[in-house]
């Protein structure tokens, strides 16, 4: 990108994007850090003045220490919160007014209590409008398929225990829902390819996926403990519990207590395949269904954000 700072609509009312080039060789940020955080100083008063001024409020989810001292933009009042682990321990604070995050264990891991507001992940309009409609019109009866969606191209994903799932299971349909590896392909993986029960349909617009809800038996997630920030929690969950169907996942300390979920021991996928085959057996509880689907609904985009103006006026939870 060249350098200057371009303000430009993103398409959508009231938003705006701001990108820019650093005034300075990029590349210091990795050799001297100290005169990168000085250069990024200058950064923020070039953004401000992009803007028009300073802003009313600097939100930063940034977990590498892009701006170390959000002091830098001179706004009214500044949020650091932290959804992803934290690249380096000196990330910090950032010296703002107020901080979130997403599980306490990306605070710790930053050098901070975990004692600081956690808001979770937030479930998309698409979902909430089609999870309404599910407890409107009354729950139908569960699908036939297992499914999953994500970066299937993530080094994370636990390609060994879903073979053994696809495996095991030859006469139930497994949809894999998502972007490929673009290199070669796992072992494990090269073998789904080949497997007559396991469909890969690439990647599917929201409205899609929340309507193949109607089609699934349960839901999978699988880690394994290469998992990006450690295994706390997946914006799919709430996707997932907003259909009502079973959710069978690997270890997530977000969902830990939860009786919504079934879930596998922490560092342990080995018993996924045979908790599958117990799941697909069992009756699922109208109860129970409608339990997930209030969940999720309850994690509403909206709901987030009260809870962040909430933050921001130092209501506590």
């Amino acid at each position: 990108m060249s350098r200057g700072v371009r303000v430009n609509a993103s398409g959508v009312d009231g938003i705006d994007v701001v990108r820019y080039g650093t005034w300075f060789p990029y590349r210091i940020k990795f050799h001297a850090s100290r005169l990168f955080d000085t250069a990024m100083r200058r950064q923020a008063d070039l953004i401000c003045k992009a803007l028009g001024g300073p802003p009313d409020l600097i939100w930063d989810f940034d977990n590498t220490g892009q701006f170390a001292d959000l002091r830098s933009f001179r706004a009214k009042q500044s949020l650091f919160h932290l959804v992803d682990a934290p690249s380096r321990s000196s990330v910090g604070t950032k010296h703002a007014d107020k901080l979130a995050t997403l599980a306490p264990a990306f605070m710790i891991k930053s050098g901070h209590p975990a004692n600081v507001p956690v808001v979770g992940h937030g479930l998309a309009q698409v979902h909430a409008n089609l999870a309404r409609q599910r407890l409107r019109d009354g729950l139908s009866a569960l699908g036939t398929d297992v499914a999953m969606v994500g970066n299937l191209g993530a080094v994370w994903i636990d390609w060994p225990v879903i073979a053994a799932m696809v495996s095991r299971l030859p006469d139930r349909k497994f949809r894999l829902i998502g972007p490929l590896p673009k290199g070669p392909p796992p072992p494990a993986l090269a073998s789904l390819y080949r497997a007559p029960n396991c469909l890969f349909t690439g990647p599917l617009p929201p409205d899609q996926v929340a309507a193949l809800g109607d089609r699934v038996a349960v839901w999978l997630i699988a880690f394994n403990n290469l998992v990006q920030g450690g295994p706390t929690d997946t914006h799919k969950m709430l996707e997932y519990l907003a259909t009502g169907a079973p959710v069978l996942t690997s270890w997530l300390a977000n969902w830990a207590d939860s009786d919504l979920v079934t879930m596998a021991a922490n560092g342990n996928n080995g018993a996924m395949p045979e908790m599958l085959e117990q799941m697909l057996l069992k009756v699922q509880p109208e109860r129970l269904r409608h339990r997930r689907i209030e969940t999720a609904l309850a994690a509403s985009y909206a709901t987030r954000l009260d809870e962040i103006e909430a933050i921001l006026a130092g209501i506590a939870a």
